[in-house]
């Protein structure tokens, strides 16, 4: 990285002439600081829209892998239902707002039922980008927690945990960007289970670290299968 290296002023440099006008080699100096200083904001200010791209292309990419999943999730759950080896079902619960370090908050609810002994499977699910979420007093970076609960008669027993953060790119804000940092366990995450019947299981995300996260949208997909 280049650092900025203005000129100095020498001791035996004159500033003016006899007349009190500056001098020729003064105004040299001058100038010559003054276009190092336009030129390094110029820079910065490229840099910044640079990144400002990037982060939105990030975004997009991010939103269009979520939206993929989901769709092969939604043909799996209705394929499930006409007589699939499985069952299955998602939910989503835009808006959610991590305000408190270390409390929990109820996410969505997926309710399955005529359920057989079999592995649980979790693709997609967690945190998503979206275009509302963002960091709340100004914040930069904020780290949170989330978990998967399968409850059977209203006793919870956490199945899955995993990591996420939500940063601010933009000066000002409108840059945000979740990341899910446990991703591929969501992705690889085989889970043999022997409940039976009626089973729901529940996403719950809370705040670990940084300023509140407000509106950050939590999806769950869960598949039972023999």
């Amino acid at each position: 990285m280049a650092l900025l290296k203005l000129p100095r002023l020498l001791a035996n440099l004159a500033i003016v002439n006899g007349q009190g006008q500056p001098t020729g080699a003064f105004l040299r100096l001058f100038n010559d600081a003054f276009t190092a200083i336009e030129n390094n904001a110029n820079q910065t200010a490229q840099n910044v829209a640079d990144l400002a791209a990037i982060v939105a292309q990030l975004q997009a990419t991010t939103a269009l892998a979520q939206s993929a999943q989901q769709a092969a999730n939604e043909a799996q759950a209705t394929a499930d239902a006409s007589g699939g080896t499985g069952t299955s079902g998602s939910a989503e619960t835009p808006n959610v707002n991590l305000v408190t370090v270390g409390s929990w908050v109820n996410g969505p609810l997926v309710n399955l039922t005529g359920v057989i002994a079999g592995d649980l499977t979790i693709p997609g699910s967690g945190p998503q980008q979206d275009d509302d979420v963002y960091i709340d007093l100004g914040g930069t970076s904020s780290a949170g927690e989330f978990r998967i609960v399968e409850v059977i008669g209203g006793v919870d027993t956490t199945v899955f945990t995993g990591t996420f953060s939500v940063y601010n790119y933009g000066a000002g804000g409108g840059f945000y960007v979740v990341n899910n940092a446990s991703a591929a366990a969501v992705q690889a995450f085989i889970d043999a289970r022997v409940t039976t019947g009626a089973v729901s299981y529940r996403l719950d995300a809370r705040l670990l670290t940084g300023q509140p996260i407000i509106s950050l949208s939590l999806y769950l997909f869960a598949r039972r299968s023999a």
